[in-house]
């Protein structure tokens, strides 16, 4: 068979699957899953995905199925800790969990209506955009993206256009151990480096008016070239490393000029 045609095959079999899977995740949306407990996720996320801010609730419309899946997991092992989220975990089936994930994927991303002063804004795009390497901190976008639009997979999801509220919730999670999923503890240790206004500047810049969520067939994520996203010993690691050593003068040299060097590698430094 030709390799064009098979490819074509591969792509139209694999859209179909998906579409399915969405198909059959709406029903979950509006009805719930089969076992008592799996409680229909619009009474809480809305059936576009939307969240509700006042309530806690995230925006789960655009980001990547399987980061979703993989919260849901977490949810289901107890590496993240909800009185809401865990009970529905565990009694969602494997494929439930995928085919919710994958119906969300899908969705049209709301756009943001968070307001907030100038100055807040300006703080939080430098720290996102260059981070706070003197303190430890990395720059928000070298492992989410630019504009904080993600990275796609399982691991770094897209921040522009999330409920500030819930960022910083999550950030609050990190940093009490209510959280405990994130690849080789790197948002925990950002998490603890960052102080209250500085948390609460970042989640202001990517829940603002100019970060709304592009919109792609499954989730706007970018995709990540597998050398920056190596955990085991790729820059990824090689970041974490540094961001977990000894906080000395040396160290914060160091850490700030592997920082730079990797913005700069990525075309991320501006």
């Amino acid at each position: 068979m030709n390799r064009r045609v098979l490819l074509t095959c591969l792509i139209v079999v694999t859209s179909t699957g998906s579409a399915a899977a969405a198909d059959a995740g709406k029903q979950i949306v509006l009805q719930g899953g089969s076992n008592p407990g799996a409680t229909a996720c619009v009474t809480c996320h809305g059936v576009d995905g939307a969240g509700n801010a006042a309530a806690g609730f995230p925006r789960l419309a655009g980001l990547s199925a399987s980061y979703l899946e993989r919260q849901i997991e977490a949810y289901r092992l107890g590496t993240r800790t909800s009185a809401v989220m865990a009970p529905i975990a565990k009694a969602l089936t494997g494929s439930e969990s995928a085919s919710v994930s994958e119906y969300y994927a899908h969705q049209h991303p709301p756009a943001p209506q968070t307001q907030a002063r100038p100055q807040r804004l300006a703080a939080g795009k430098r720290l996102a955009i260059t981070g706070d390497w003197a303190n430890g901190i990395p720059a928000c976008v070298l492992c989410h993206g630019p504009a904080g639009q993600g990275i796609a997979g399982a691991y770094f999801p897209a921040l522009a256009g999330q409920h500030a509220s819930y960022i910083v919730g999550q950030i609050q999670a990190w940093k009490n151990g209510e959280r405990r999923n994130d690849p080789i503890n790197l948002m925990k240790s950002v998490a603890e480096a960052l102080t209250q206004e500085q948390v609460e500047a970042v989640a202001a810049y990517f829940a603002g008016p100019g970060q709304k969520r592009l919109r792609g067939k499954r989730g706007c994520e970018r995709r990540a070239p597998n050398r920056e996203h190596r955990a085991d010993g790729g820059a990824l690691g090689s970041l974490a490393r540094l961001h977990t050593a000894k906080r000395s003068r040396d160290s914060r040299q160091r850490i700030r000029a592997h920082g730079l060097a990797w913005q700069k590698s990525l075309h991320l430094h501006p």
